[in-house]
């Protein structure tokens, strides 16, 4: 299997301000990391629902896609051909880099923080082999389990395991033509025909780890980087086994 996506989310307190007042130093911040353009901006007013994105900035590359609302920032990163040692260097870096951002730019304390690996692999007789592994005695097209665990009552561990197809389609198109009143022939809209095919069986998992059982347990609580680091380890800990 491989790791095909980040998925790195920051929550804080809502912002005094809409973060769109301090964009030219964030971008110059993302810039040092990735070549960035900013995609849109929503000068709303903060009565507006707080979650409702501010801005959206996207990296050259379309590797990195950046998201900002009033009380959180969310941040995918696109890792397909990095192997698992690469992925772990680019979570242990980036992590780090907007945590420590958002703290000098927008002087927030982050109540939490989540990392979310997406990974992908091909497995032929992936219905089964998930049937089997949870115990499912029924005919099953497709297969959903997610499962919530804790660890030393400090963080939530989140497993999916699902199922997937990579399906191609073949389209072809063709003109068609209809005899007038006047035997004049008129080229009407083209016709289309699709048909799919079934490439590959695919097997889908996420990891998610957050350390919000921390925040829910003590409202004092805080993420700070010794605690995400801590979250690492027990990913890299996940990650031996795929």
């Amino acid at each position: 299997m491989h790791i095909n996506n980040i998925t790195l989310c920051y929550t804080f307190n809502e912002l005094d301000e809409n973060p769109i007042e301090k964009i030219d130093e964030l971008q110059k911040n993302l810039d040092s990391v990735f070549h960035s353009q900013i995609m849109f901006n929503n000068n709303l007013k903060n009565y507006y629902d707080i979650n409702i994105p501010r801005l959206q900035i996207i990296s050259d590359d379309k590797k990195m896609h950046f998201m900002m609302s009033m009380m959180n920032v969310i941040i995918n990163i696109n890792t397909e051909g990095l192997d698992k040692d690469d992925v772990i260097l680019e979570i242990n870096d980036k992590v780090q880099f907007f945590f420590d951002m958002l703290k000098d730019i927008y002087h927030v304390d982050i109540l939490y923080t989540s990392i979310k690996l997406e990974l992908v692999g091909e497995q032929n007789d992936v219905i089964k082999d998930l049937s089997n592994k949870y115990h499912i005695n029924e005919d099953c097209e497709d297969i959903y389990v997610k499962y919530v665990s804790r660890i030393d009552d400090s963080y939530y561990l989140c497993r999916i395991d699902n199922s997937s197809k990579e399906i191609n389609f073949n389209i072809q198109l063709k003109n068609g033509v209809k005899a007038s009143d006047n035997d004049m022939f008129l080229r009407t809209a083209l016709i289309s025909t699709s048909e799919a095919n079934i490439n590959k069986a695919l097997i889908n998992k996420t990891y998610e780890i957050n350390d919000r059982l921390s925040f829910n347990n003590n409202s004092q609580y805080r993420s700070t980087k010794e605690n995400i680091r801590g979250m690492i380890i027990e990913l890299k800990k996940v990650l031996k086994d795929n």
